[in-house]
Order: C-alpha cells, then structure tokens, then sequence
C-alpha cells in the first residue's frame, strides 16, 4: 500500500500499489496528482550534506500572500451587487427611470454655458452634461430632457441618452430676436437633479447672399434699436463689400472691407434713423440694397406678460407666449412672468401658443397690447386645465 495525501490537509485514503497515470511517486512515498502539485509536501534530498528541506512552508506562505492580495483587490473594488456601491457601467441594469436618482450623485455642465452668438445661428459650442456617479465615474444610458425655458432657439434634441462617458449634448441655434436664451438640462423623471445653461443673442445677423441681403425674418430690411449690433455675414462664394448710401444726419458709416466667403462685419447704429447700403463689388445694374431701420432707446418700453392658473392642475410642459408672431418669444409657466424689454412703443399682437388640449385660456387670444416709451405694460393670461 501506498499513502496519498488529499489538498495537504492530512486526509488520506487507500490505493492500489500500482500508482494511477496521473500521479508520480516520491522518496518519501508521497504520490501526487499532477494536477494538485501545489498542494503536496515534497521534500528533497541534498547530496552534500543529506540535510532534507521541507518546502510545505513556501507553499503556505505563497498562499497566504495571494489570499491577501484577493482581499485588497475585493476592498478596492467592491461588487456590483453591493447596495452602497453601484454599478460603474449601466443604469441599474437597464432599469426605468425611477433608478437613475440613486445611481447618480452629480450631474453637472460640462461645457457650452456663457456663449454669445448671432440671430439664426448656431452657438459654436455644444451644450454639454455629465452625469457622474459616487466614485466620479460618468454613468452611460442616463435619460436627459433639454427644455428652452427663455427666449427664442431652436435645440437639436429634446431627449438624449448619455454616452459611454456619461455624457449628454445637444446643438442651440438662436431665433430671429437679441436677448437671453436658457436651456435647461433634467435628469429625465427627476426633480432633483436638473442645470441651466444661459447664452445670449447679441448681434442681428444679416445673410449676404449673390444677389441679395437677408435678414432675420427672412426680408432686406431690419429693425433695430440704437445700440444693437448688425453682423452680416457672407454667405456667397464670392467676395462682397458695404458701403451705406444713405444715413441718417450724424449717422455712422456703414464702411466694410473686402468680405470673402464666411467673413463677418458688424456695426452699431449710433442713433434712431434709416440706413441704406448696398455691396459696391456687385456690377449688376440692379445691385442689391439693404436696409435698417433704427428705433431710439427713447422710442422703446417693456412688456411684461403673466400667466396665471385659474382652475386644474397646471400642464406638464411650459407653453410659450409670442409678440408680433414670433418676434419676441418665450416659454412660460402657470406663476411666471415674463418681460420683454425695448420693445417699440406701438401696438403688438400677443399670443399664447403650445396650449395643451386639457387648457382653455380665457379672454383674448390672441390680443393686441399697445406698449408705452420708457413704460413697462402688463398683460395677463388666465389657463384653466383639467
């Protein structure tokens, strides 16, 4: 008979004499699978000075140590399944929303805030969100909304999915009218975790096409207050250069340079008047004008523009309120108020829009609202939902 050892643990068990083909025999009668050669005390003889060396020790202290180095790795990097640490990729496993407050401990902008830009076009930055978890980590698969809450913009997306970096971005083009624009960014189902975004309109751009300027509202003429800045910008393959042909008294020169395709041109009107220019590179008989009217700082008030909500539940979504079709634009809520400033002091149509079918506003609407110089004039829209 001959003894085997079983895992180094002193269990031992009867085998036949002739060892099986997967063990080998040693001098101190310890036949071993091959398969286990880790766990079975060998010794070996020393010619020298027949002194034996147990190596059972070294194994042990092998052991030991890669034992302690699955502990440290385990602290470092706990399970997905531990409740207070989760999951570094996905959403709950692809959960509903309802999951997403608890695995998001951030979310922040990323990039795109503070821009300026021009009428009818797009911000050159992306607006950006990343949405983190509690070890700092960007959380794929996170349902973002992206709402216009002030001024008139078109965004490219009103839901996104964050990318494998834990990132959310959309594209802003401004609308025909100067002025503030916010975008806000939610967690989608969320009322904790939401950003804003504020950018502002600052130039009134007017296109240079081959044969014609266009404007914001799509016409060659443009309405302006003294102060705002008119960029053109050209359009065409071909160069172009402005020059006014008629200014007011004391008015400003509209003077460019030579402008090749995408070049850019601004001036600031520096009083109330009309101004006339036309491109003096154009040989056509009938050479394209442009033309911008100027309104005194004097000649404009504010219109300010409640919403009030006089029965129901106020609407999931923000409606919007319009002046003058769309040349003043801006999202508002049941509570809100908004204020339109330097608007002429003449008669404007306003308008509430986006109403859900739920919602009847009462009295006029649309209505018309005469605004007063250096005045702010109020008007107020009552909604009853269901």
């Amino acid at each position: 008979m001959t003894t085997r050892f079983v895992a180094s643990v002193g269990i031992t068990d009867e085998v036949p004499d002739t060892p099986d083909p997967g063990t080998f025999e040693h001098a101190d009668g310890c036949a071993r699978s091959r398969r286990m050669r880790a766990f079975c005390p060998m010794r070996l003889n020393d010619s020298r000075n027949s002194r034996s060396t147990d190596l059972a020790p070294v194994h042990r202290l092998k052991a030991l140590a890669a034992l302690a180095t699955l502990v440290l790795f385990v602290g470092l990097f706990p399970t997905a399944c531990d409740e207070d640490n989760p999951p570094l990729l996905g959403v709950g496993g692809g959960g509903g929303n309802g999951s997403q407050d608890s695995l998001i401990s951030a979310f922040d902008i990323l990039s795109g805030d503070e821009q300026t830009g021009s009428t009818l076009e797009t911000f050159r930055e992306p607006l950006r969100i990343l949405a983190t978890n509690g070890r700092g980590f960007g959380v794929p698969a996170v349902a973002v909304r992206w709402e216009l809450t002030r001024g008139v913009a078109t965004l490219s997306a009103t839901s996104d999915l964050t990318d494998s970096t834990g990132v959310s971005e959309i594209l802003v083009t401004a609308g025909p009218v100067l002025g503030p624009i916010e975008v806000q960014a939610y967690l989608d189902g969320s009322s904790v975790y939401g950003s804003i975004f504020d950018l502002l309109v600052t130039a009134v751009q007017i296109q240079i096409l081959s044969d014609r300027f266009v404007g914001p509202l799509g016409s060659d003429t443009v309405d302006v207050v003294a102060g705002d800045t008119v960029e053109w910008l050209n359009r065409d393959v071909q160069s172009h250069m402005l020059r006014s042909v008629e200014i007011p008294d004391g008015g400003a020169v509209i003077r460019s340079d030579t402008l090749r395709n995408s070049d850019r041109y601004r001036f600031v009107p520096n009083g109330p008047g009309t101004w006339v220019y036309e491109d003096q590179i154009n040989s056509s008989v009938t050479a394209p004008r442009g033309v911008i009217r100027v309104a005194g700082r004097q000649e404009v008030g504010s219109l300010a523009v409640e919403l009030v909500l006089a029965a129901g539940n106020p609407p999931a979504r923000a409606v919007s309120v319009t002046v003058d079709g769309g040349l003043f634009a801006s999202s508002i809520r049941p509570g809100e108020t908004v204020v339109f400033p330097a608007v002429s002091a003449i008669p404007h149509v306003v308008r509430l829009r986006d109403v859900p079918l739920n919602c009847v506003v009462a009295g006029d609407n649309p209505r018309s609202v005469t605004v007063v110089a250096s005045e702010t004039v109020h008007t107020s829209f009552e909604l009853g939902c269901e």
